[in-house]
């Protein structure tokens, strides 16, 4: 059970959440308080709430910088660039499709609790929508290549070399297929003329 107060230094609290990015739960639980009482201290001293989701802008001297790339944030990317949203607003990113263990696998990987809601498409198909807001993740998603209206105005992505095939991977996963057929369209003018194709 946790004390009823709890002193909690200004400067510790602001080193902890501001600088070291630590969330109220981690610092609640070094200082042996609830996480509302952080939550509390924090809105009485004028600190502003990070908003949920991953917490991919890291800061290196005050300055915000890339998120680190990983197989996982990749194999989104993948997801985004052709199943997903970045809304006008600058800060909204969606993730829609009827594969719900696919929407499931990308919270995980992005550690998000956002709930996947339940969504009919202009066609009258049902499927799912994972939606959250981080200004820093969108604005780190435009500086790689994906933009709002992306089918109208994708161009290339910059991926690095050792993720391109999570990225791919994601693409798929998406909206891809992998195909291998016997192609015959040539076979009328010579028999040999059929080809296994990709």
């Amino acid at each position: 059970m946790h004390p009823a107060y709890v002193r909690i230094d200004v400067a510790a609290l602001r080193r902890m959440y501001v600088d070291e990015r630590m969330t109220t739960t981690e610092i609640a639980r070094g200082l042996k308080c609830g996480g509302s009482t952080v939550i509390r201290r924090l809105r009485e001293i004028g600190i502003p709430r990070r908003p949920r989701g991953p917490s991919l802008a890291l800061r290196r001297r005050g300055v915000a910088v890339h998120p680190e790339w990983s197989p996982d944030v990749a194999w989104v990317v993948g997801l985004i660039a052709t199943d997903g949203n970045l809304a006008g607003t600058g800060r909204s990113l969606s993730i829609t499709s009827k594969d719900l263990d696919l929407l499931e696998s990308a919270r995980r990987c992005l550690a998000l609790s956002n709930r996947l809601v339940r969504v009919r498409s202009h066609w009258g198909s049902c499927g799912y929508r994972l939606q959250w807001r981080t200004r820093a993740f969108y604005d780190w998603l435009i500086a790689i290549g994906p933009t709002p209206r992306k089918s109208l105005t994708i161009g290339p992505l910059r991926i690095p070399d050792e993720y391109f095939a999570d990225f791919m991977r994601g693409c798929i996963d998406g909206d891809g297929t992998i195909l291998v057929y016997l192609d015959r369209d040539h076979a009328g003018r010579k028999v040999s003329y059929v080809y296994r194709r990709l």
